[in-house]
């Protein structure tokens, strides 16, 4: 769904917490429709029926390239594990260190289901290695 509050629009979903619906609105959000936590606010809410689609680091891209059955699994995530294993990626890169390591694909996802069913205690589709000496 598109959400829109003070002007601002983003896609959301809907979720229900102790059985009311709720539509949730991170910092980032917030900072950009100019509101705070707790604040009453209108909100437009409308059907969204684009396709979502996460944007895959071309080093993302080569190392589900090099293994298949990785990039089977990885194609048949939803949209927000897809965008999960994107982020354990992407969140490595920091200001001190915005060319982290090569991504690897982690060897239990070679073998078939999705492990994002337990995602809490599994490692991601692929990661960034610990820093390798003299890199």
């Amino acid at each position: 769904m598109r959400v829109t509050i003070n002007g601002y629009t983003y896609r959301s979903t809907v979720a229900m917490m102790g059985g009311v619906y709720m539509v949730g609105v991170s910092a980032e959000h917030r900072q950009h429709a100019g509101v705070a936590g707790g604040d009453k606010v209108d909100v437009d809410i409308e059907l969204d029926t684009a396709p979502r689609e996460v944007a895959l680091p071309a080093d993302f891209v080569a190392a589900l390239a090099a293994a298949p059955a990785a990039r089977d699994t990885f194609d048949r995530l939803s949209y927000s594990n897809r965008s999960w294993h994107v982020l354990q990626v992407t969140g490595a890169r920091s200001d001190e260190n915005p060319s982290a390591p090569d991504c690897e694909v982690d060897g239990d996802l070679e073998g078939g289901p999705s492990p994002l069913s337990q995602r809490a205690s599994d490692s991601p589709v692929v990661s960034r290695p610990a820093a390798r000496s003299g890199r």
